[in-house]
């Protein structure tokens, strides 16, 4: 498809021959809009040109197009799009699973008691689970770090089959530490509630030998 030619008109509306694959196929009305016009549906380009025309059979079709700044002029319409697309950012907040604890950093052995003292360093691991929704697309995912303390935590893993849709970043804890949150976020950077807080108690003293006399 050729471009589309403008020939002299108001500011708003203009005729423009219709070229396709080098057949003049005769003049169509054609309108220009401004940046952000609701009329447009998401086109918001610099200089929205709208054309419409009929088919033989009496179907009326739209071409949408852009680059003119002003129809007045015989400048070429630099562009042509046939489809309306209207582009949302993700809002729905990602969700933070429960913490699990692990008794080793390849997390095959979890338990469940937060409270006990342990006697060797433990994983912490949160789980982002960002739920494909309406305005989600392919980049649209768990982030690949945590939103809050993100130093301490790992870069994200993705799922193995559901991608970095879900997401775990694991925490190791060496010494009794207090206070532990974790905020997750998703590529859009919405955020996810905060964890209640949890204390860890990991045992880091060693054991005292007292010596005493029996008098024997």
């Amino acid at each position: 498809m050729n471009w589309l030619t403008q020939m002299a008109g108001a500011n708003t509306s203009f005729k423009a021959p219709f070229i396709f694959n080098g057949t003049l196929y005769g003049d169509i009305a054609c309108n220009k809009y401004g940046p952000n016009d609701p009329a447009l549906g998401g086109v918001n380009m610099q200089a929205n040109i709208v054309c419409r025309a009929t088919l033989n059979n009496g179907q009326q079709y739209t071409i949408l197009a852009a680059d003119s700044p002003n129809p007045a002029t015989a400048n070429p319409i630099n562009s042509l799009q046939t489809t309306t697309y209207t582009v949302k950012k993700d809002s729905t907040n990602p969700e933070l699973l429960p913490l699990e604890l692990y008794l080793n950093p390849n997390l095959t052995l979890q338990v469940t008691d937060f409270d006990r003292w342990y006697n060797v360093p433990v994983t912490l691991v949160a789980r982002c689970s960002d739920k494909p929704g309406i305005s989600d697309g392919d980049e649209c995912a768990c982030a690949s770090q945590t939103s809050s303390d993100a130093a301490l935590w790992s870069p994200g893993v993705p799922h193995t089959q559901f991608g970095p849709d879900i997401m775990y970043y694991a925490r190791t804890i060496s010494t009794s530490t207090n206070n532990i949150t974790a905020q997750v976020k998703d590529t859009a950077g919405n955020l996810s509630n905060i964890s209640p807080q949890i204390s860890l108690n990991i045992d880091t003293q060693p054991p005292i030998v007292a010596i005493t006399e029996t008098g024997s």
